[in-house]
Order: structure tokens, then C-alpha cells, then sequence
């Protein structure tokens, strides 16, 4: 069984305030044989009452979340994510970032995943050091004319790291990691004097806007918003210069900051941080209902029924909708990659769409609200009675 601590820069139930309790919440994009003793655990959304940052109560050993064998999460190249990394390429474009006369130009990427992002960087810099421990016993394999990969987690790298950067960047990174001003601080200290540090990571202001509230899970510890991102950089040394929000990034919507070192000034406001409370209760309140409604029309339809798409995220959606998933028992997927696949924590069958015969009396679930949108068009083409999915889409 894993270690979990419990985050000890909240105190739970002095200077926060619970928001969600989840008790028993499985984990996610565990993929391999299903093992009824695969552990699940409790989690809890909290509020900073201070700042009116949201992060979970509980973090998981991090050795066991992305253990190869647990974590199966890997940066694709399909055309939302081409179009996301042309956005995020497009926001650092115009920060203007130049290296000092004489000097080599340098771009940090952690969370580096397949380097797809540290190629796209390596045509505007002298080198690029890519970070990331699922690249371990692969550094030199994939190490290219000017990128230089570490395969280490970040803390360590940077105890080896002390030459400074124009730019640092992470895309869906920052929400992972147990203390940000930590992180901030030393990664201000690999800076050069003009230079940024840009992030992107899940909007919680699109989370709670459109109901995502899917998007809450172990990996995912913190929940930031354009507040809680000024108030961590104004701790740590540094200053918001630059913002945007990508209506089409990941989880709902994505927000990317860029930093540099500087003094920002952050004012806590009680009646700002009340309001933010109120919406996420209100949006949480409506996302728990629409999943009952799901359920049990899933659970009350006589014909054959399947789930629609064998995304990572099959075992929270499982769990937000009461079983359901578990006792439809197949998924129909139009990736033959994903045939036969399974999962550790949810016993179902993952079998091509074209194997069955007919949906014309069927339900379809829609198992994967991240590309929800995507999938109409499959959903369509196969004609089924009844297509269950999440109305405010």
C-alpha cells in the first residue's frame, strides 16, 4: 500500500474549507489486468481561505502514481493536442524572450513526456534540457543534436542543473507537483535576468464553468486559477507579465501564465474567495445530479447497452456515475491499439465497435468526456436508440 500525507500547507479546518469529500476514489489511466484488491483511496477537495487556492487534502506517493506500471499518461499527437501546442508555442512567441548578447540561448522543459514539445523548442534556442522521470534509462537514446535529456524528477535535476535558462516551461506539470513555491523558488534561481517561466494547466475557472468536475483526481493535486497563480508567484519572488486561456485546452479549458522575476503584490479578499466557493458548490451540486440522472437511466435501459470509448478516465467516470460503467461491462472503441484492453481497477471488455452486429436498439454511454465532442460524430454514424451522456455539453 502507498504512502498518502496529507498536505501541510492548508491545515485542513483552520485556514481551509472542505468543498468535496470523495470517499474511496479510484485512481486513474491504470491500465494492465483487473485486480479486485486494487487499492482506492479517499480524497478531498479543499479551499485556502487566504488566497482562495483549491488543491486536494491528500497526496499519494508520488513513486507510486507514476510508476510505469501504474501511469500510463503519455503526451499524443492528435490533432487536439497539435493544436494546443501551437497555442502554448504561439503564447511564448510573444513574450519576446532574447538571450543576453554572447551568450547560449537555453529552454528547460519539465514533464517533458515524448519530447514533442521540447522539438518545437529546439528551433528557437541553443539547447534544450528536457525533464522528466518517465524518460529514465532512455537520456542518451533519445537525446538529440540539441536536446539534452535528464530522466530524473525535477528536484534532482536541478541539484545537477545550475546553469540558467531564457525560458522555463511546463505544460500540465505544475498541477502535479506538492509544494509550488518551493518549485517556484528554486526554478527562479535558474532564471536569467529577463528570462520567464511560462506554465499551463488546467483552468479551474473552466472546470467549475462547465461542470468538469471529472477532472478532480489523485494525479491532478492542485486547481489553480489566474488568483491563486498571482498569489504563488508573489511568495516566491516572481510576477504575472503575461496570461491567456485556452477554451479548447485539456480538462475543460486551460490557463497559461507566464513569470518573471519581480515583486507582485497579492491582496487577500474574503468576499472574492466567498463568491468562489458558492459557484464551485452550486456547479459541483449540478455535476452530481446529471451523473445520478445518468446512472440511473443506464441502469433502468432494457436493451443491450455499451460504453462508448475506453478512455483513461473510465474508472472516475465509473465512479461518478455509481458503478454503472462496471455493470454495462463492455466498451466498444474504434482504436484497434485498445482492443482487449483492461484495466486494473474496473472489470470490463474492450472490444472493437465493428463487432457488434447492430446498435439500433442499444445504449451507448459516452465514456470520455474529455473528448466528448469528438466522439458525436462515431456516435452518430452507429445509429443507437438511446445515447446517454452529460446534458450540458
Amino acid at each position: 500500500m502507498p504512502s498518502v500525507k496529507t498536505v501541510d500547507f492548508f491545515q485542513p479546518g483552520v485556514n481551509s474549507a472542505s468543498l468535496w469529500s470523495m470517499k474511496e476514489l479510484p485512481l486513474t489511466e491504470i491500465f494492465g489486468p483487473f485486480d479486485v484488491s486494487f487499492p482506492a483511496f479517499d480524497q478531498e477537495l479543499l479551499i485556502d481561505l487566504s488566497s482562495g487556492h483549491t488543491s486536494l487534502r491528500y497526496q499519494l506517493d508520488p513513486e507510486f502514481l507514476y510508476n510505469s506500471e501504474n501511469y500510463a499518461f503519455r503526451t499524443g499527437m492528435d490533432q487536439k493536442t497539435i493544436s494546443e501546442l501551437d497555442f502554448f508555442t504561439k503564447f511564448i512567441s510573444t513574450l519576446g524572450i532574447i538571450s543576453p548578447r554572447g551568450q547560449k540561448s537555453r529552454a528547460l522543459e519539465f514533464g517533458a513526456s515524448n519530447l514533442v514539445l521540447a522539438r518545437l523548442l529546439s528551433s528557437g534556442f541553443d539547447e534544450v534540457v528536457a525533464v522528466d522521470p518517465l524518460l529514465s534509462g532512455v537520456e542518451k537514446e533519445k537525446s538529440e543534436q540539441n536536446i539534452v535529456v535528464s530522466g530524473l524528477m525535477l528536484e534532482q535535476h536541478l541539484r545537477r542543473d545550475f546553469e540558467l535558462n531564457d525560458v522555463i516551461v511546463a505544460r500540465h506539470t505544475f498541477e502535479h507537483v506538492s509544494d509550488p513555491v518551493e518549485i517556484l523558488i528554486e526554478l527562479a534561481q535558474r532564471l536569467k535576468p529577463q528570462g520567464k517561466i511560462v506554465f499551463e494547466v488546467p483552468d479551474l475557472d473552466a472546470i467549475v464553468a462547465k461542470g468538469r468536475f471529472d477532472a478532480v483526481f489523485h494525479q491532478h493535486f492542485h486547481y489553480y486559477d489566474l488568483d491563486s497563480l498571482n498569489y504563488f508567484a508573489s511568495v516566491s519572488g516572481l510576477r504575472v507579465v503575461a496570461w491567456a486561456r485556452n477554451a479548447a485546452g485539456s480538462n475543460g479549458g486551460s490557463l497559461i501564465v507566464a513569470l518573471e522575476k519581480g515583486q507582485a503584490d497579492f491582496v487577500s479578499n474574503s468576499a472574492r474567495v466567498n463568491s468562489k466557493i458558492g459557484r464551485i458548490l452550486k456547479a459541483l451540486e449540478l455535476f452530481q445530479k446529471m451523473y445520478s440522472v445518468m446512472e440511473e437511466n443506464a441502469k433502468e435501459f432494457r436493451g443491450p447497452r455499451y460504453v462508448y470509448g475506453a478512455g483513461i478516465m473510465l474508472p472516475t467516470f465509473d465512479y461518478h456515475m455509481n458503478g454503472a460503467v462496471r455493470d454495462i461491462g463492455v466498451v466498444v472503441d474504434d482504436d484497434e491499439a485498445k482492443i482487449g484492453l483492461s484495466f486494473k481497477n474496473l472489470p470490463v471488455d474492450v472490444v472493437h465497435t465493428s463487432s457488434i452486429d447492430s446498435y439500433e436498439k442499444s445504449m451507448l454511454v459516452v465514456g470520455s468526456l474529455e473528448n466528448v465532442r469528438s466522439m458525436a460524430g462515431g456516435i452518430r454514424a452507429l445509429r443507437p436508440l438511446v445515447a446517454l451522456g452529460p446534458s450540458i455539453y
